[in-house]
């Protein structure tokens, strides 16, 4: 049911494409996100340019390695560091002048961190954008980090995650995963814990800020009206300013197939799950395409009426996974049921609806994000960081081309090695129901 109500959409979307004007705003669109978009080196950062013919200016300021860059008692750091940055006005203006100064711009600035980059992201019309990007300039170069302030914030941060961790199903899942990356930097948050976020000093987020940013490390994307020459000028009055830093790649190591396993764990009554995580391939490849569309296949195979009840989803980060959720007042019948589903498509493959369904419904998520300029960004930031802005738009293209054959194969390949987790009282999952007939 649910892919079906995307459906609706897609088809209204595919309705303009099936003439020829339609095939003439896909071919430029294709066009404006691949051929135009241009690249250089600024005095060491590398900055991506896609020009749109829009009345507005987006950026990201795009930050490699995530939750690699601390350790575990300085979860949430980079997060917390970054907010208090954006939000805590700079040296020249207060927090009070410096967000009504964005405010009377139409402008926005904002910081996100993940598990494999964070972003520092800028919004604003680009009639305004010399003088809100001095702004956007100054909370990366000179933020005050008051000490009032970033203690408003960090409890503010507190708060939120205290009320994450009350909710039963997040806490579930987040349990599962933290086993499943153990000893990876995938096992920590982004956002931090109430305790890690506790420990934290406006001294320890203001050092660990300014050593971050350097050039090295970081990805400019720009998207809007602008041509190389205007950047170039706005850069060379700011960012230039920013030390060169340092940044080395991790080696590129194939993810493996892991072995099936059995972890019980107690849940209060009313908040049994069972959850199962397997590895995915390396995100910003052919591969981890097929596998996407393996997993919005399952999710429409195992749920197709939309209850909630049964989940499958994909995590997409560099490393990321695969993963299923089982929820039902007979838990131990549903989630039997569901591993016969899998057996089902081990052997059978999924059917040709639910491969065309995904690929719609996959092409057209995307297709609606490039449509803004700051899904453009992200979308294009993302590929950079994965190691080529060109594969936004190659792998956009190759999702109707992937065949089925293609899509089985992958899903064969991973849920092989599914980790289990049954959050229920002691013996109500038997390991036993959870085997899946690998051939």
């Amino acid at each position: 049911m649910k892919i079906r109500i995307y459906l609706l959409l897609w088809l209204t979307v595919m309705m303009a494409f099936s003439c020829d004007s339609g095939r003439t705003v896909r071919k430029k669109l294709y066009k404006s996100l691949n051929t135009e978009i241009s690249t250089f080196n600024f005095e060491g950062l590398e900055v991506v340019i896609c020009p749109r013919n829009k009345d507005v200016v987006s950026a990201g300021l795009f930050v490699r390695g995530g939750t690699a860059n601390y350790l575990q008692k300085l979860e949430g750091i980079e997060h917390l560091a970054m907010k208090t940055a954006v939000e805590g006005g700079s040296v020249l203006y207060s927090p009070l002048e410096y967000n009504q100064s964005l405010e009377n711009l139409g402008a926005t600035v904002a910081a996100q961190a993940g598990q494999d980059y964070s972003v520092i992201s800028f919004r604003c019309p680009a009639e305004n954008f010399t003088f809100a990007w001095a702004l956007f300039a100054q909370a990366i170069l000179n933020p005050s980090f008051d000490p009032d302030l970033f203690d408003r914030i960090k409890n503010e941060e507190i708060r939120k995650q205290i009320n994450k961790t009350s909710s039963p199903g997040v806490t579930a899942f987040r349990t599962a995963l933290e086993d499943f990356y153990a000893r990876l930097h995938y096992a920590l948050k982004p956002s931090g814990s109430p305790e890690s976020l506790q420990a934290l000093t406006v001294t320890q987020a203001r050092e660990y800020y300014h050593a971050l940013l350097g050039k090295a490390r970081l990805v400019l994307v720009i998207a809007g009206p602008l041509d190389q020459e205007k950047v170039e000028e706005h850069l060379g009055q700011t960012l230039s300013d920013l030390p060169p830093g340092y940044w080395k790649p991790s080696d590129t190591i194939p993810v493996p197939v892991l072995e099936s396993g059995f972890v019980s764990m107690e849940a209060n009554e009313g908040e049994e799950e069972v959850i199962g995580i397997f590895s995915a391939p390396l995100a910003g490849s052919r591969e981890a395409l097929a596998f996407e569309l393996a997993m919005l296949a399952l999710n429409e195979h195992l749920d197709p009426e939309g209850t909630g009840r049964t989940v499958a989803g994909y995590l997409p980060w560099r490393e990321g996974c695969g993963y299923l959720r089982i929820k039902s007042n007979n838990l131990a019948g549903q989630t039997g049921k569901i591993v016969q589903e899998l057996n089902l498509v081990l052997e059978e493959g999924f059917s040709e609806r639910e491969i065309e369904e995904a690929q719609a419904l996959l092409h057209t998520a995307k297709a609606l994000q490039a449509e803004t300029s700051a899904g453009t960004v992200e979308m294009l930031g993302r590929a950079t960081l994965e190691g080529d802005w060109r594969n936004f738009a190659i792998l956009w293209k190759e999702i109707p081309t992937l065949k089925k054959k293609t899509v089985d194969a992958e899903f064969r390949q991973w849920i092989r090695g599914i980790k289990w987790y049954a959050f229920a009282s002691a013996g109500t999952i038997d390991p036993e129901i959870l085997k899946l007939r690998l051939k």
